[in-house]
């Protein structure tokens, strides 16, 4: 059953960062770049501080691996094709100093436990610019099937995953989607009734 979860979260990623691609090039969705640079930099060190913390394998955070491609991939098409208006701004500068204050933590006291746990809190403050750009625009310039997809392979992942650190992770990534799908929900259906009133 591992090696299920294994696979079928690799492919589900795959597609996520395939999709992603597709619709930035399309100028059908204008990611945060901030987001996903932050998701890549905490990705990165969640990963690090996870396998030296005990003795896992890459398969044993499975999703922490799929998600460092995705991420990557992702920061490199929003820089390449994505709008001027997915780049930082005063708010995204804002969160960065707060990422760098958790990593320069990390690298002074090499405690990789409580590293790990400020990398989750991280990719919590990662999803704030988008939460920023939705509240400022006003319209929903997200992919339901890319946050859907991407909800679907941290589900996935908890049959594979193995110890406290990966499960914090897994859980950390469900819960920051739900309310992420739920604000986008709120907000598409709002559009929808705002055209109607105008009507």
């Amino acid at each position: 059953m591992d090696s299920v979860s294994i696979y079928a979260v690799s492919l589900i990623n795959l597609f996520v960062a395939a999709r992603s691609w597709v619709l930035i090039y399309k100028k059908r969705v204008q990611p945060s770049l901030a987001m996903w640079l932050f998701f890549l930099i905490a990705i990165s060190v969640s990963l690090f501080t996870y396998l030296k913390d005990g003795d896992f394998r890459f398969q044993d955070n499975i999703l922490n691996v799929a998600d460092l491609f995705m991420a990557g991939s992702i920061v490199i098409c929003i820089l390449l094709f994505g709008e001027k208006s997915t780049r930082f701004n005063r708010f995204d500068t804002f969160c960065l100093s707060f990422v760098m204050v958790i990593l320069f933590f990390w690298i002074i006291t090499r405690n990789h436990f409580i590293s790990n746990i400020l990398m989750q809190l991280i990719m919590v403050i990662a999803y704030f610019p988008t939460y920023n750009r939705l509240i400022v625009t006003r319209k929903n310039s997200e992919s339901f099937t890319v946050w859907i997809s991407m909800l679907t392979a941290s589900l996935v992942a908890l049959i594979s995953t193995k110890g406290l650190l990966a499960q914090i992770y897994v859980w950390r990534a469900i819960i920051c989607i739900v309310f992420l799908l739920g604000f986008m929900t709120w907000l598409t259906y709002s559009q929808v009734i705002n055209k109607k009133n105008r009507r």
